[in-house]
C-alpha cells in the first residue's frame, strides 16, 4: 500500500515540475514548486525504503510490473490527444487540456509502480 502512495508522490512531483516549465511564474513561486517536489521525492524515497513487504511478489509481480510499465509509457508519451492539444493557444495559458493532465498523471503513477515492481 505504501508503494502506491510513494508512486502518487513521485507522479505529483514530476507533473508539478513539468507544468511549471512553460508558465510565466516568479522566482518565489518556482522555488516553492521545486521545494514541494523535492519534499515529495524525499518522502517517496523514504516510503519505498521502509516498506518491508511488497504488495505483489514473484513472477506475478514481475509480469504486473511489465504491464504497468508498458501502460505508463503509453499514457505518458502516446496519450491519444497529447499531440492535438499542443497547437492550441488555450494550452499555453493552462486551459483546454481536458483529461490529458489526468492521463499523464495516471501514466506516471503506473510507470513508477511498473519500474519498482519490475526491478525490485
Amino acid at each position: 500500500m505504501l508503494e502506491i502512495v510513494a508512486a502518487f508522490l513521485i507522479a505529483f512531483a514530476l507533473l508539478a515540475l513539468f507544468r511549471a516549465i512553460d508558465r510565466p511564474i516568479g522566482n518565489l513561486q518556482l522555488l516553492i514548486i521545486i521545494l514541494t517536489s523535492l519534499a515529495c521525492f524525499i518522502a517517496s524515497y523514504l516510503l519505498f525504503k521502509i516498506n518491508p513487504s511488497k504488495l505483489v511478489s514473484g513472477l506475478f509481480g514481475r509480469g504486473l510490473g511489465f504491464i504497468l510499465l508498458a501502460f505508463g509509457i503509453f499514457m505518458v508519451l502516446k496519450y491519444p490527444d497529447i499531440l492535438k492539444i499542443q497547437d492550441y493557444e488555450l494550452d499555453k495559458e493552462g486551459g483546454g487540456r481536458g483529461f490529458t493532465t489526468t492521463g499523464i498523471f495516471i501514466g506516471l503513477m503506473c510507470l513508477v509502480l511498473g519500474i519498482y515492481w519490475l526491478v525490485f
